[in-house]
């Protein structure tokens, strides 16, 4: 989908003005860098559509024509795994490390600020996930830093926090669909949540809190994938080896039901992209 996109040149503000308003190639380049950067951080590689190949032009612009938070969020996480595969950057650099994290400043208030409006607040778990594991994908290599180390463990112990806490609030509605996508970034959490623990960060309490979280949420995988039980005792062993006691599962309560959310790029029908999310490619109907 990228590799179309570059070759429509939406990616680009010249040639996507030349599309008729109604082919809405601003969402289409938009959904294409979503989906390419997610696809990205999953297997640890570059980007297909690098950061500086594209224009964003509405990156800095006030509202209400800035794009919305899953679009930013998305070229954040363009930039920096462009910079970090690119090897011609030090993205272990305090200079580096600290100046992304400025920039990044508002975004992650922008982010916490929980909503109570209709879809949007389905979507809002969704980006505060995003973000923590952007967070993560620039402050868990520096654990070891000799300089950045003493801060980047408690902004990883943070972020994994914050991602087990939002998925578990997820999988107590309709809204939590086990997939290997959502896996992998559960069990780097586990595995960031061991570091974390060892390293002394968290107390014994709230590390086992998490780590009740963490086994729960392995444990909803269940049925999707063979290897689940494996992954659930291998965890539970290290758990008891560096002392964590293995919580007794309770009975889990209902789900609760949510509306489901449509298909999150729909180009056929209106949708909560188009009308909610992300304002900024409203076209006025021709």
């Amino acid at each position: 989908m990228a590799w179309h996109a570059r070759e429509l040149g939406i990616h680009r503000r010249e040639t996507a003005a030349a599309y008729p308003a109604l082919d809405r190639v601003g969402q289409l380049f938009f959904s294409t860098l979503y989906k390419d950067t997610w696809f990205s951080t999953l297997v640890d590689a570059v980007p297909f559509t690098r950061w500086g190949e594209y224009d964003n032009e509405h990156a800095g612009s006030p509202e209400p024509n800035r794009p919305g938070i899953l679009s930013r969020l998305a070229v954040l996480e363009s930039e920096l795994l462009t910079q970090i595969h690119s090897g011609r950057v030090d993205t272990s650099s305090p200079e580096f490390v600290l100046a992304t994290e400025s920039r990044w400043w508002p975004l992650m208030r922008e982010c916490g600020d929980e909503r109570d409006d209709g879809m949007l607040a389905l979507i809002h778990p969704y980006a505060d996930i995003r973000f923590n594991w952007i967070r993560l994908l620039l402050r868990a290599p520096c654990l070891s830093h000799p300089t950045l180390g003493a801060s980047s463990t408690p902004i990883v112990a943070r972020s994994l926090s914050r991602i087990l806490h939002t998925y578990a609030s997820l999988a107590a509605t309709n809204l939590f669909h086990p997939c290997w996508a959502q896996l992998r970034r559960i069990v780097t959490c586990g595995q960031l949540l061991v570091l974390c623990t060892t390293a002394r960060e968290l107390g014994r309490s709230e590390a086992e809190e998490l780590f009740a979280v963490f086994l729960a949420l392995l444990k909803e995988h269940v049925g999707k994938f063979d290897f689940i039980p494996e992954y659930v005792a291998a965890f539970e062993s290290v758990g008891a080896f560096v002392g964590l006691s293995v919580p007794v599962a309770p009975q889990p309560a209902p789900r609760v039901t949510l509306p489901e959310l449509p298909f999150m790029f729909d180009y056929s029908l209106p949708t909560w992209f188009d009308t909610v999310y992300e304002p900024h490619l409203l076209q006025a109907d021709v």
